[in-house]
């Protein structure tokens, strides 16, 4: 299991691993940090459009759901560097 996922004892027996920790709504700093990323190039990508979806309440709060942070990551696998489709 991811470890923002432990720390939040989102799962509470093995059978509901999977689809809790695809539910779950992480903060941008921590969608970050999945992503390997800095929290204002996540920041970027929304203004520009170019990053994973994100669910906004309100003006301010703004939160990624693991499945679309997954989804978004491997949509980018690539075979070579030399073709844009892969």
């Amino acid at each position: 299991m991811w470890p923002i996922l432990a720390m939040r004892n989102v799962v509470t027996t093995h059978q509901e691993t999977a689809a809790a920790s695809l539910s779950v709504a992480l903060t941008p700093s921590e969608a970050a940090a999945f992503l390997a990323v800095n929290p204002k190039t996540l920041a970027n990508w929304r203004v520009s459009g170019k990053g994973p979806d994100f669910l906004k309440y309100g003006q301010r709060m703004v939160r990624y759901r693991f499945a679309d942070l997954v989804a978004w990551r491997d949509a980018r696998i690539r075979k070579s560097t030399s073709r844009p489709d892969g």
